[in-house]
């Protein structure tokens, strides 16, 4: 996959003060080493599911679902023929979207993806206009769910699981799920990913904690105070 050269275009300057704001925040609570770490956190968790992703994608699914996408860019820039993507999210984010990058340079995009305008926390919503859009359940699929289980519920979250889960042989999600210690109240928390995902019908599943040497590609200052508490992703 190309680098992205539409970063700051969706980011923003608000976004990008916001970011300072909550970095200067941390660093004053906790250090300058775990300031970095935050930001770094994210980074590393964009290239750890990037990774995978690539990978999957080898073993030819011929469809990537992207849930909960917002700004991501990766659905316009997978060059692979043929394969259907499908970019899952609210009306007004993909709006948003969509006018940003009408501005970006003739020849920034690689594929065409699918829109699916749905709200991410009614279940049937977004599954019947995934349908229309074309998806076929009965086909081996990519679901990419990052950053997003975080933000719902916990039936919402788990819906989104097992409509990967319900998947035939070759189908694989990429998610990361934050721990009960960092999720909001009412939202979705794992301690485990690896009990709950075979839980909800998963055959395997694999487990990097941000850190690891599965989940660093040495970003993180291991002596600084940690970003998440363990649990995995």
């Amino acid at each position: 996959m190309p680098p992205d050269p539409l970063r700051t275009l969706l980011a923003g300057e608000t976004e990008v003060t916001a970011l300072r704001r909550d970095l200067y925040a941390v660093r004053a609570e906790r250090g300058a080493a775990a300031a970095r770490n935050a930001l770094e956190a994210v980074a590393v968790r964009r290239v750890w599911s990037t990774g995978r992703l690539a990978a999957a994608l080898r073993c030819g699914p011929g469809q990537v679902v992207f849930f909960g996408c917002g700004m991501d860019t990766r659905p316009r820039r997978l060059l692979v023929p043929g394969l259907a993507i499908y970019e899952v999210e609210t009306a007004a984010a993909l709006g948003a979207k969509e006018a940003l990058l009408s501005r970006a340079p003739y020849g920034s995009f690689s594929s065409v993806p699918t829109p699916v305008a749905a709200d991410l926390e009614r279940p049937p919503e977004w599954q019947a206009a995934l349908a229309s859009a074309g998806f076929d359940a009965s086909r081996p699929a990519v679901w990419v769910v990052e950053d997003v289980l975080c933000r719902l519920a916990w039936g919402e979250a788990q819906a989104v699981l097992q409509a990967a889960a319900r998947g035939p042989l070759g189908t694989t999600v990429i998610a990361d799920c934050p721990t009960p210690a960092t999720a909001e109240l009412g939202r979705f928390g794992v301690r485990c990913p690896e009990t709950c995902l075979s839980a909800l019908g998963f055959a395997t599943c694999e487990a990097s904690q941000l850190g690891d040497p599965s989940a660093n590609f040495g970003g993180l200052d291991a002596s600084a105070p940690p970003v998440y508490v363990p649990g995995g992703w």
